[in-house]
């Protein structure tokens, strides 16, 4: 069938089916959109085809596509609307075109006139990701990337050959062995073969030497990949239900085209077959070769280009726009700076091809929802480590550091277990209900594991360790206890006893390790056998094994196997009858056999598996007679029978509050500069806080000084607001479950004048408990904003944290179960379709959330977060500049952005800059406060986490060209916008507690930015973003007292912001080198553990000391 007549009938056909054209994609609930127009002649990463008679020219521009003479002109939208379109390319007879569109939800391949007119969609993905369209010569079929959705493939990927009428897939070329992506294929004029680049180095998570051979270009020929066997498959599933695709026979050997230092991406084919132009780094320009296929000669032709993205650790649709060569084998249209150049691959002359044209947007207002924190209560909702007496009235439970006892038979509010100081956790009942086993954990002196008489209350130490108890379980039999001693963390301990499992008589002695161990289940009903888990192997799709020994440590079984950690939290019945989970965070029971064979634990096609909520929950426990299974959501405690289907569900809701903390007395600031960041600089001022809040500011001379004040004389020295860190990951222990009594990331955080810390991947009850126990006074540190568990769209993710978000009932689902433990900013990250993250959005809106975005470096998922309403953009869009475009499209937005230069996307990280630099490790305060870093970002190979010494006096060096066409270049991009009234943020990453958000300053002002519009992004602008302006932000009377008093003036030089000498936070006052709380107190902090011995003044911490 000739193409044209192929294309007409694909079209009818759809037009049959639906009976009208395809309507462009609507946002849920989207009346609130404004529109919004804009005149645009420069644009921002813009793929372009030409026709094939060489007189129009198609392009994409912030998701929408255009065409106009290929000469240059005005500009005419092909596809525009609410929906992302893009990568456009001309079918062979140009009436048609071929394009990416998340019309339907998800990035497919659509097909539509040269017009925009009669579009088809192609591929019908779901959850996989479609990417790099290129028509096929022959008109009858069409090539594109697909990468699936799971960890274990996302940054892999292959490439499918689609029917254009959708009913057959073929993979042509399957995914490298290496684990890294293929993508941009382009067919040779001959149909036979097809050219694409493949990643084929850089091993390093996140660091790409750019002058190194990352990228090649390779050629497959299409004519063996339909050798005979390959009949293709028909139908084309969603990739979560598919089968694999036809593989293309392997006799197919890819072959190697192009390679060589600086790598080489973004093939395309001359029209007579002769050349092949791409685009290759050399140094820190990125400039466009072609190679004369027959005699392999490779020349430079232009190196005015814009960044390409061979910088990136994350696959990309395009390593560079796609561009493409007119009729005449000799011209090329492409993108460069902002413009469309054409480009005489013969002489090297380049012209402008001007274009203009007017952009029409729906943009859905950011949700901004204004929070409280500083309450005059705290009504807990963070309900952890369940532990129900066997008589079924008392249940036994950790809230704010502590042990609580509630009767579930009565409406009495909890009541401590003990009145120790100490922090209390992991609560387990004897079977006769006569003793209690509990951890008592002081930071100075570690772990007790203590047996408590239920009725006297006496108690009786049965284990003491400097390394952190967990998991106490009592035999059956009440004579014997197995607990797990848990891997060092930096935050608690250095390195100890033999981690693992452990088994101790009741009435004392010595404990005998017994197993490797990541958890513990039990006793078996007989008392013989003990159920654990063993070590995840998450590459090994053994994310959960549970496990069982006998008590003497031999003969080792397995039972249950979670293939990933989309399963986990499993919890085996006293009995060994039944077994409960969480499944995409819901709570499901099933019964347990002990068969010679593990079982692999799915609840796809399992009728005996029983979901037990729709919403999800927590904690799950078991009754010790195994009638009832508990879990938590909040404040409410729920429990069924495993029994039966119909079986009733109990509720019963914990009532505990606690008074917010607010210390009393006056401290008056006396003398110093004022920088109050709303209105004029004070420059010999007063400042007057009663108890948590600012009483009056002022020019000293104007304000009186009560005379029962704490005076703090401030001559000579600056002071501000408290900093508020936009993207801070410094909540500690996320992994282990527990955490200690001073947590030396908070204390680092104070020191460096850190007064409010949002941590966007943070996990759900530890880092809500944290910040129940900071607002009750219990737990020094930042004010605490928190995602909870993100919202992650990567199926099998380690941490357990992906969301299907097939529904919008789905979406839902995590804002009740976020609505039961309280005010959070949800973290939408890497979910791989639009249709997901408008789900959540919706979902947000009608809760009253916010919803943080984080695009993971994808151009286009950017710019349609800012469209659809996204309360702030984590992290920079990875191009090196943004162009006119996309500065009039922030602009008009209400998303803020916290772009985070310290680890910028697109280029090496700006950490590296801070350690090429400057000598952190001397810093006092970090010597003091910080035990660890981020070490996983560094180019140099090493373990995720490494001291500071370690990370900083170990570092790279590279030309600083590499530096301005990275983060500099990012940051003059942020700092246009900054003039222009956006929100931006400083968000130091966490990549040292503290300290990095001086680094993160330091960065900005390499982009240009001023010292008082960095200091406006470093307090104000955070909290405006996170609806707090109300209460922080700026020193005015009413507001909290939030406060740093600096060495320096930071108004002079932004360098002098890391002069802190005290802060304050909630109106208490500590000494910023010591954290002793001083003022109106006189509370000198704990020891960390590291400080218990003695060093002789050298910079050593005990947690350096290894495994």
């Amino acid at each position: 069938m000739h193409i044209r007549s192929l294309i007409l009938y694909v079209l009818a056909s759809a037009a049959t089916a639906t009976g009208h054209a395809v309507a462009q994609a609507s946002i849920p609930g989207k009346s609130d959109a404004k529109i919004v127009t804009f005149e645009l002649s420069e644009g921002s990463w813009m793929s372009l085809d030409i026709s094939p008679d060489g007189k129009t020219l198609m392009f994409d521009l912030l998701n929408d596509i255009y065409k106009m003479p290929a000469s240059g002109g005005p500009a005419v939208a092909v596809h525009q609307g609410s929906a992302t379109q893009r990568s456009p390319q001309f079918s062979p007879d140009g009436q048609f075109i071929v394009y990416l569109s998340d019309e339907s939800g998800a990035d497919n391949v659509w097909i539509s006139r040269a017009d925009g007119s009669d579009a088809r969609q192609i591929t019908h993905e779901t959850h996989a990701m479609v990417a790099g369209p290129a028509w096929s010569p022959d008109g009858e079929s069409i090539a594109a990337v697909l990468t699936y959705s799971d960890i274990f493939r996302v940054r892999n990927s292959e490439i499918h050959l689609y029917s254009l009428d959708g009913t057959s897939d073929t993979v042509i070329v399957p995914p490298s062995e290496s684990g890294k992506d293929v993508q941009e294929p382009r067919f040779a004029p001959n149909g036979i073969d097809l050219y694409f680049t493949e990643r084929i180095s850089g091993d390093h998570y996140v660091y790409m030497n750019t002058g190194a051979k990352n990228f090649a270009i390779n050629r497959i020929d299409l004519e063996r990949a339909y050798s005979a066997g390959n009949k293709r498959r028909a139908g084309n599933k969603s990739s979560q239900d598919r089968h694999p695709a036809r593989h293309s026979d392997r006799r197919n050997q890819k072959r190697r085209v192009i390679s060589g230092f600086g790598g080489a991406t973004t093939p395309q084919i001359s029209p007579d077959g002769k050349s092949i132009a791409f685009i290759r780094r050399l140094g820190a320009k990125t400039v466009l070769f072609v190679k004369n296929l027959g005699t392999g000669e490779e020349r430079p032709i232009y190196q005015n280009l814009g960044r390409d993205l061979h910088g990136d650790y994350l696959p990309q649709e395009h390593y560079y726009p796609a561009f493409d060569w007119f009729p005449d084998n000799r011209n090329i249209a492409i993108w460069a700076k902002g413009k469309l150049v054409r480009i005489d691959t013969q002489t090297a002359d380049a012209t402008n091809i001007p274009f203009r044209l007017t952009a029409r947007h729906e943009i859905r207002p950011a949700i901004r929802i204004r929070q409280d924190l500083a309450p005059e209560q705290v009504d807990v909702r963070t309900i952890r480590q369940l532990a129900p007496a066997p008589s079924g009235d008392v249940m036994l439970f950790r809230a704010l550091g502590k042990l609580w006892q509630v009767n579930m038979d009565s409406h009495s509010p909890p009541v401590r277990l003990t009145k120790a100081d100490s922090s209390e956790s992991e609560p387990a009942w004897s079977s006769d209900g006569q003793k209690i086993a509990y951890v008592s954990w002081q930071d100075e002196t570690g772990s007790r594991l203590i047996v408590r008489d239920a009725a006297t209350g006496a108690e009786k130490i049965l284990v003491e360790s400097l390394s952190v108890i967990r998991e106490p379980r009592f035999s059956n039999s009440g004579d014997q206890i197995v607990y797990r001693i848990m891997d060092p963390d930096p935050s608690l301990n250095a390195a100890g006893p033999e981690t693992g499992l452990y088994i101790v008589d009741t009435a004392g002695g010595t404990a005998q390790y017994l197993s490797p161990a990541s958890g513990i289940a039990g006793f078996s009903a007989d008392d013989r056998r003990i159920f654990h888990f063993a070590e995840p192997q998450f590459r090994k799709r053994r994310a959960s094994v549970l496990i069982s020994i006998q008590v003497d440590g031999s003969d080792l079984q397995a039972h249950a196997i979670a293939e990933t950690a989309d399963i986990r939290n499993l919890v085996l019945s006293p009995d060994g009858k039944w077994l409960g989970f969480k499944y995409h965070n819901r709570p499901y029971v099933m019964p347990f056999k002990m068969n010679d064979a593990p079982i692999v634990l799915s609840p796809e096609d399992n009728s005996d598996i029983r979901l037990l909520s729709e919403i999800g929950g927590y904690e799950m426990s078991w009754a010790t007679d195994s009638s009832r299974l508990y879990w938590t959501l909040g404040s409410d405690i729920h429990s069924v029978s495993p029994e039966a289907s119909d079986a009733r569900e109990d509720v019963f809701t914990v009532s505990l509050q606690t008074p917010a903390d607010k210390p009393e007395g006056v401290v008056a600031f006396v003398g110093g500069k004022i920088v109050p960041i709303v209105g004029e600089v004070i420059e010999d001022g007063t400042v007057i806080v009663e108890g948590n809040r600012i009483a009056a500011v002022g020019p000293r001379r104007k304000i009186k000084v009560p005379k029962h004040a704490t005076r703090i004389d401030t001559r000579g020295k600056t002071l501000m607001p408290g900093l508020f860190d936009a993207h801070g990951h410094i909540d500690c222990c996320f992994r282990a479950g527990t955490m200690p009594q001073q947590q030396p990331t908070r204390y680092a955080a104070l020191a460096y004048g850190v007064t409010t810390n949002f941590d966007p991947y943070s996990n759900d009850l530890m880092s809500y408990e944290s910040s129940e126990m900071t607002q009750a006074g219990l737990l020094v540190g930042p004010r605490w904003l928190k995602s909870g568990q993100v919202v992650h769209g990567l199926e099998a993710r380690t941490d357990g944290v992906y969301h299907p978000l097939s529904s919008l009932e789905d979406a839902r689902n995590v804002l009740k179960r976020r609505e039961a433990l309280g005010p959070s900013i949800l973290k939408s990250y890497k979910l791989s379709t639009r249709a997901q993250r408008q789900r959540l959005l919706q979902a947000a809106r009608e809760y009253g959330y916010m919803v943080d975005g984080e695009g993971a470096g994808q151009f286009y998922t950017n710019i349609g977060m800012i469209l659809d309403g996204h309360t702030n953009l984590e992290h920079n869009l990875p191009v090196a500049t943004y162009y006119d475009d996309l500065q009039q499209l922030i602009a008009a937005a209400d998303t803020s952005l916290t772009p985070t230069l310290i680890v910028v996307f697109g280029e090496l990280f700006g950490e590296n800059f801070i350690y090429e630099n400057e000598r952190p490790w001397t810093d006092e305060k970090a010597q003091t406060f910080i035990p660890d870093v981020n070490n996983a970002y560094n180019p140099i190979a090493g373990p995720g986490g490494a001291s500071l010494q370690t990370r900083g006096m170990h570092s790279i060096h590279v030309a600083d060209e590499i530096y301005d066409i990275g983060f500099r270049s990012v940051g003059r991009s942020v700092t246009k916008l900054d003039k222009a009234g956006v929100t931006v943020n400083v968000g130091s990453h966490g990549q040292a507690s503290g300290l990095a958000m001086h680094w993160e300053m330091l960065l900005m002002a390499e982009g240009g930015m001023a010292p008082m519009d960095i200091l406006r992004a470093a307090t104000l602008n955070g909290a405006k973003t996170y609806g707090l302006d109300h209460q922080m932000g700026s020193i005015e009377p009413g507001k909290l007292a939030d406060l740093i008093v600096l060495d320096e003036d930071p108004t002079e030089d932004i360098r002098n912001t890391n002069s802190v000498r005290y802060t304050m936070v909630n109106g208490r006052l500590y000494d910023a080198y010591t954290m002793n709380e001083i003022g109106n107190y006189d509370r000198p902090r704990h020891k960390f553990y590291w400080e218990m011995l003695p060093t002789n003044g050298i910079d050593w911490k005990s947690t350096w000391s290894g495994e």
